[in-house]
């Protein structure tokens, strides 16, 4: 395939301002999805219902914002370069970094209408750039110009900061405020593949199918982050291992102290985000309770056995008082339940 494109040089890093056809661009790009079995990918997979507003929209109207794509290191040497033009091999993919949802649009309008074909896209061809490349470049598109949803960036996150450091990364001034994250990714990938723990399977990662699953990803991350942040984070500062111990540990001892819920956690919300928000929002309080280092399940159910609301069934129930509370204010006011029982306990022993 022959693309018109002109050169341009950015640090020192080749790239194609590119004018590719639609019917082209469809049957010669594709799309890098993460899934556990492709750790390197970066995507989520495509919403049928954004390709197909653009479906709507390009059949009729011009688009010229620029696809962002990429030849990748291993097949830079396969494509010939001429003056204004790119001859690609049929063995060359085109990997799009921004534009799937675009791109997936056309494949759409393409399939109602050959008449189609031969509208022209404008496409920046990062030209031998690896992978991690295109993985930096598509969170720095969609964090700094319209967002997205983060699983995958945070995993991304996690990724860059083993590849750069951590320093070097947020120095750069993309990821400032949220270097818990690759702690947290970590901590869920160990919780979610303990065989012999609570969480077994029990997260939904990106592109998954929800399948067994009961909470997400974002959502049990998110949770754990006033545990975790540093500097004031009770866990902070420990590695991911340590820090899913305890925590694992932890849901150990709710499970003995309540264990309905975990039986039949679809129509339960301990497991749910909001369990996992309430739990992990009153978890700093029980370690400073505890006042150990590595504390153990019986630390932990000593605590806990305290709190009778926690130990309520019918609470966690979708229909108790805990399933109807909905939203970070719900949630609040179940966390102050809580902690009140905690302290109030205290208080009588005190007296």
């Amino acid at each position: 395939m022959r693309v018109k494109a002109w050169p341009f040089v950015q640090h020192g890093f080749e790239m194609y301002n590119a004018v590719i056809s639609t019917k082209d661009l469809v049957g010669k790009t594709q799309v890098d999805v993460w899934r556990p079995n492709n750790p390197n990918g970066y995507q989520r997979s495509p919403e049928e219902s954004r390709a197909r507003a653009f479906t709507r929209f390009i059949a009729s109207e011009i688009s010229p914002p620029a696809i962002l794509a990429n030849i990748r290191d291993t097949d830079k040497e396969k494509v010939k370069v001429g003056d204004g033009w790119l001859e690609i091999p049929d063995d060359v993919a085109i990997w799009l970094v921004d534009g799937q949802h675009r791109v997936r649009g056309l494949q759409m309008l393409l399939e109602s209408s050959d008449k189609y074909n031969d509208i022209e896209i404008p496409v920046v061809i990062m030209f031998g750039q690896p992978i991690y490349e295109e993985a930096k470049q598509f969170v720095v598109v969609n964090r700094t110009q319209k967002r997205i949803r983060t699983d995958l960036g945070e995993r991304f996150l996690q990724k860059a900061v083993k590849e750069e450091g951590m320093q070097n990364f947020v120095s750069k001034g993309l990821m400032r405020g949220i270097e818990w994250i690759p702690t947290a990714i970590g901590v869920v990938d160990f919780l979610n593949k303990d065989e012999h723990g609570i969480w077994y399977n029990k997260i939904k990662l990106p592109n998954e199918p929800k399948g067994n699953t009961i909470v997400s990803q974002k959502s049990f991350t998110d949770s754990l982050k006033k545990v975790i942040n540093p500097p004031d984070g009770e866990l902070a500062g420990k590695s991911e291992t340590v820090i899913a111990s305890i925590i694992g540990r932890y849901w150990e001892a709710i499970h003995e102290l309540c264990p309905t819920p975990f039986e039949d956690p679809s129509n339960h919300v301990i497991q749910k985000t909001t369990g996992v928000f309430v739990l992990h929002a009153i978890l700093p309080r029980i370690l400073r309770k505890i006042a150990k280092d590595d504390p153990t399940k019986k630390d932990f159910v000593q605590i806990l056995e305290k709190i009778d609301s926690l130990k309520n069934a019918g609470k966690w129930h979708q229909d108790g008082d805990f399933g109807r509370m909905m939203g970070q204010k719900g949630f609040g006011i179940i966390t102050l339940q809580l902690l009140q029982e905690i302290e109030s306990v205290y208080e009588q022993v005190k007296r």
